[in-house]
Formats: C-alpha cells, sequence, structure tokens
C-alpha cells in the first residue's frame, strides 16, 4: 500500500493476490487463462466489439419485455419490442417509412394470408376473406 522500498511479505504478497483474484473462477484465474479466453487479442474490445460500428455475424437474441432502441437518449425514437404476447415498433419521431426498395411491400395479418400489398409504382391491393381488391 506504499512505494517504499521495504521488503513485502509473504502474507502481504499473499493478500495482494487474492485481493487482485477476487474469487475469480479457477479457470480465469491467472492473466494466461484470461488472455486464453480471449484468444490471446491485444484488441479484443476493439475487434470483437467494436463500439463504433461492425458487423455482427451470429443471431441477436433478446428475450420478452427487452426494448431494441434506435436513436438518441433512453426512449429512442425508433423502438422495436414484444412483451411476450404482442410485438410493436414505435416510431415517436418525424414520419415512419417502410421502404420495399423495387419489390412490394406486404402486410400479413397470418404468415400465410395477405391483408395489404403495395406495390412499386402505386398499386395497393387490401385482402379480404383471402379475396384481393385492387385499388
Amino acid at each position: 500500500g506504499n512505494n517504499t522500498t521495504r521488503v513485502a511479505t509473504t502474507a502481504f504478497v499473499t493478500t495482494a493476490v487474492a485481493n487482485l483474484v477476487d474469487s475469480a473462477p479457477s479457470a480465469l484465474n491467472t492473466l494466461n487463462e484470461l488472455a486464453a479466453a480471449l484468444n490471446d487479442n491485444a484488441s479484443f474490445f476493439s475487434t470483437v466489439l467494436p463500439l463504433s460500428g461492425g458487423t455482427m455475424t451470429g443471431d441477436l437474441v433478446l428475450g420478452d419485455n427487452v426494448i431494441l432502441e434506435i436513436g438518441a437518449g433512453t426512449g429512442g425514437d425508433l423502438r422495436i419490442f414484444h412483451d411476450g404476447t404482442n410485438s410493436a415498433i414505435q416510431n415517436t419521431t418525424g414520419d415512419l417509412f417502410i421502404y420495399g426498395g423495387t419489390n412490394e411491400i406486404r402486410l400479413r395479418a397470418k404468415d400465410d394470408e395477405e391483408s395489404i400489398v403495395v406495390f412499386p409504382n402505386g398499386k395497393v391491393e387490401l385482402y379480404f376473406n383471402n379475396s384481393v381488391t385492387d385499388l
């Protein structure tokens, strides 16, 4: 606990190491084990988990009652969430745009049943009982 040149006792060193390890699991209680767990990657956080962008290659699985917020501050400008029963997309600022590119946009109340189909160049189909009505 000081910067003197006194000789450290075994008890002092043992306590200092124990405080450093702080009850870590035995598989992660040495620097070598920690390095191995990070694949010996000295740039782990900048290459595996870059905060300034990057590409995720696996699925992101969120539990129920978790809100994905996009935009500034708590509450986000765009929120996507599921409460275990219902799902929602909420836009709290400006307009909400859904783009289909060169293909149509399809809204389905059930997986295999069209409700609204919007085509490029303005054609819209509304469905009732699996029958289409062009608009």
